[in-house]
């Protein structure tokens, strides 16, 4: 009789979301921890060594060994590789040479963009991403930035004093830097926080240099001992995509009644776009990834900083059982102008790597309709506007992500409560999925059916709605498909259950806890993953 009940129960579930943002507790190899990493131990990958070479030459140098191309094309970038090595070994101090090595990879790239397509998820040694690169080198030059764009004594601020120079090197636009040099000092000059200054002055240059071309010949000339142009524009366009969060986290109406961020809608439009000619597992692992982290967001009380920690990390939980959709979500456009999915993850580096953290202040904003939410300043104070560096290596400590800590297990059945009823074989999964009753259908197989039992003494009930909804997707998924063997079908629902887990303590407890009779435990059958 239970079973007819939550046979109904389930359907309505589906249709329905139930509860509130579900935390997940921070590990102590958290993302933002591993690019703190990198950001440390970036200077050791350009270190020369005794052999005359580094990490990143070596392994620039494999690359252009594996990846597909002209030979033309080859032959310029091991040309470019031995440029970048002779700068390197210019360069004594090695955080500088890691920036200009970077930057001028980066440039390469621009002409180039077939070969950073291929080698952007390569692993430089162990260190990290090729695309880390270029988000570690424009955390670094925002470490500094504020220092370029505040006078001393109320003098002229070292990125005026950059454009007036330029104006004797390029006297053909001279009135058009006096135009950009008035609209800048009236910002500079102004009250705004270091982190609105950033992002206005950034969209004056975006939109002059859209305006005229010749603007362009800036990109690489110096500002003074601080960097060039160009990296300019990239630190600016962090705080571009910082000020644009209020719009990418407007609550708007979702399905059944839900309100969610806006920016999701973006990502779920992106499931049926056929340009990037997803597979059926991978519309139903997006799809899977949107709901969850739906569910994360839900209160309303989150801040920005929290909102941003949350969908970064789990994006990267996401990443560890589907790489190979890394490439394809990046690409994904949100919030119309505020570009893509990638921008928006490499934004969270830049926040959580402190040069950007704090312009991330409040809470999230506004509902569709212009209502606050939330209360105001709950993130931090921004900061003022002097022109004092705001971080040193040693006070770079990363905030942790938001989680649950030490909640109790809510459920009858405890982790540790019983021995599991059986062996647990990998290969010996047939009884999981055999149907016993056709008009049941998949509710009827052992694995549902005890799913579905042992949920149902669960005493939170969001817990249970969102294992109920789950239940519902994977038997309507997996249990159904007759080209899927018994063994293929045990694997699909263990990498489910690994993403719909995360990393939040009471799910994992409850979840792997569960015993299947005869056959043995649920963290039994996750662990077919390893094997």
């Amino acid at each position: 009789m239970l079973l007819g009940h939550l046979s109904l129960l389930f359907l309505f579930v589906a249709l329905v979301s139930a509860g509130s943002s579900s935390s997940s507790s921070s590990s102590s190899a958290s993302e933002e921890k591993r690019f703190k990493n990198k950001r440390d131990k970036c200077a050791e990958i350009v270190e020369i060594s005794d052999s005359g070479e580094c990490i990143l030459i070596t392994s620039l140098k494999a690359f252009a060994e594996k990846i597909e191309i002209e030979a033309k094309i080859k032959a310029a970038f091991l040309k470019e590789i031995l440029a970048i090595e002779k700068l390197i070994l210019k360069q004594k101090n090695d955080l500088k040479r890691f920036v200009i090595a970077t930057y001028k990879l980066k440039t390469f790239f621009i002409k180039y963009e077939m070969i950073l397509t291929q080698i952007q998820y390569f692993e430089i040694g162990s260190w990290g991403l090729v695309n880390d690169l270029f988000v570690i080198s424009t955390e670094i030059q925002g470490e500094t930035s504020e220092s370029v764009i505040v006078g001393e004594d109320g003098g002229d601020c070292e990125i005026i004093v950059a454009l007036e120079k330029a104006k004797g090197f390029f006297p053909m636009i001279e009135d058009i830097i006096d135009e950009m040099i008035l609209e800048l000092n009236v910002i500079f000059k102004g009250t705004l926080t270091y982190a609105e200054k950033m992002a206005k002055c950034g969209l004056v240059f975006k939109r002059f240099r859209e305006e005229n071309a010749a603007l362009s010949s800036l990109d690489f000339m110096d500002i003074g001992s601080w960097g060039s142009f160009s990296m300019f524009y990239d630190v600016t366009a962090q705080y571009e995509r910082i000020d644009l969060l209020p719009k990418l986290f407007e609550r708007v109406p979702g399905t059944n009644c839900l309100q969610i961020l806006s920016m999701f809608k973006d990502l779920k439009v992106a499931i049926s776009d056929e340009s990037f000619k997803w597979s059926a597992e991978d519309k139903y692992a997006l799809e899977m990834f949107i709901n969850d982290i739906i569910m994360r967001t839900e209160k309303e009380t989150l801040t920005k900083e929290k909102l941003l920690k949350v969908i970064s990390k789990f994006y990267y939980r996401f990443l560890k059982f589907r790489p190979e959709m890394r490439a394809n979500m990046r690409k994904i456009k949100i919030g119309g102008g505020f570009g893509s999915f990638g921008a928006f993850i490499d934004m969270c580096v830049f926040v959580s790597l402190e040069a950007g953290r704090s312009a991330v202040t409040s809470t999230v904003g506004t509902t569709a309709g212009g209502t606050p939410t939330g209360t105001p300043g709950t993130a931090g104070t921004p900061l003022g506007t002097t022109g004092v560096s705001r971080t040193t290596n040693q006070d770079r400590t990363p905030t942790e992500a938001p989680g649950v800590t030490g909640t109790p297990l809510e459920t009858t059945q405890a982790a540790t409560s019983k021995p599991t009823s059986g062996p647990g074989n990998c290969n010996d999964a047939g009884e999981l999925f055999d149907i016993k009753d056709p008009i049941l259908g998949a509710n009827s197989t052992l694995l549902i059916k005890t799913y579905y039992e042992v949920s149902s003494h669960w005493v939170d009930m969001y817990t249970r709605n969102t294992f109920w909804t789950f239940i519902y997707q994977i038997s309507a998924k997996f249990f159904v498909d007759v080209n899927l063997t018994a063994h293929a079908k045990l694997l699909k629902v263990a990498e489910a259950l690994e993403i719909y887990m995360g990393t939040s303590i009471k799910r994992r407890e409850l979840v792997l806890a569960i015993d299947i009779p005869g056959w043995g435990s649920n963290k039994q059958l996750c662990d077919c993953l390893k094997k």
